[in-house]
């Protein structure tokens, strides 16, 4: 159902990343690194049943109520994940 919210923006790959990216400031990025696994389970776990309704209808209320959300999510799940492979690889 997430990638069918974002293909239905119509934007294209490289669209998105800037956007995203240009939305990102230093605040966030601090806590999400700072946030262990554990964390990003309850994050996962508060939102489940809002995000994921039992309709699989993706409806223009659906869309403006969830697609900041998605986009949030992204966001944490990059950043993270780069912290993640530089403590790695470090």
């Amino acid at each position: 159902m997430d990638s069918q919210l974002i293909n239905s923006e119509g934007k294209k790959y490289q669209t998105w990343r800037q956007e995203l990216t240009d939305d990102l400031s230093a605040q966030p990025i601090a806590l999400w690194q700072a946030a262990n696994v554990f964390d990003w389970i309850a994050e996962s776990a508060a939102i489940r049943d809002t995000i994921y309704p039992k309709e699989k209808v993706i409806t223009p209320k659906y869309k403006q109520a969830n697609l900041p959300i998605i986009k949030t999510r992204i966001q944490q799940a990059a950043v993270r994940m780069a912290a993640y492979l530089n403590t790695t690889f470090e």
